[in-house]
């Protein structure tokens, strides 16, 4: 028996009957491009969150939706973005040069945004504690209707090895998670890292993170 059903997504549901219609099923969804859009422009930058990081996504995003989910689209849309081909230090987003056709820029392009404040997603769940000194967790949290998905980059700017962990009051039900082990799926839970990430290393910088469903 190869029929399954897949519950629980944004967009997604359904049934399917085989590899080959799970596959057609996916790749007709938007919800999953828009995925494999942010997976891939995350792996290909190294960066997460921002609001000139959030216009460069949605154009690769775009450009992904409109060759219809050709993968050497986003590539090229990924690399041709300055931040495949520029570093900077993590805790300075950068900004849009004059010369990059990006939207709405910020009116001074010289100055960078706060890194450490999240998009506005409406009110922040609470922390529970603090998280370990030496290491520094920057939050972001995509909301859409009937849930979140909440983006933690985790990292460590000091000379020591730091065992990291995460609580949060999760008010829904946490429907999938990346990078990371959890001790529940609803109320008070805590994040920890998987063998390969749980102790954070002098200049490590990685993303983990869940979703969630109200």
């Amino acid at each position: 028996d190869l029929t399954g059903q897949i519950i629980d997504s944004v967009s997604t549901d359904g049934m399917f009957d085989g590899i080959d219609a799970l596959s057609t099923h996916l790749a007709d969804s938007e919800e999953v491009r828009s995925c494999v859009a942010s997976q891939w422009f995350t792996l290909g930058t190294g960066l997460t969150g921002g609001p000139d990081v959030g216009r460069a996504l949605d154009r690769a995003t775009s450009e992904f939706e409109s060759q219809n989910g050709s993968f050497e689209a986003l590539f090229l849309a990924v690399i041709g973005t300055r931040h495949f081909v520029e570093r900077v230090d993590p805790d300075e987003l950068m900004t849009v040069p004059p010369d990059v056709d990006a939207g709405t820029s910020p009116a001074d392009a010289g100055t960078a945004p706060d890194a450490g404040t999240a998009p506005d997603a409406g009110p922040a769940p609470d922390m529970g504690v603090d998280p370990p000194r030496g290491v520094v967790i920057d939050e972001r949290i995509d909301a859409f209707t009937g849930g979140a998905c909440h983006h933690f980059v985790v990292r460590n700017p000091g000379d020591q090895n730091v065992e990291w962990s995460i609580v949060r009051v999760v008010a829904g039900t946490i429907t999938n998670s990346w990078n990371l082990v959890r001790s529940g799926d609803t109320g008070s839970v805590t994040f920890r890292g998987e063998p390969w990430n749980r102790v954070a290393r002098p200049g490590d910088r990685f993303e983990v993170g869940y979703c969630m469903s109200l």
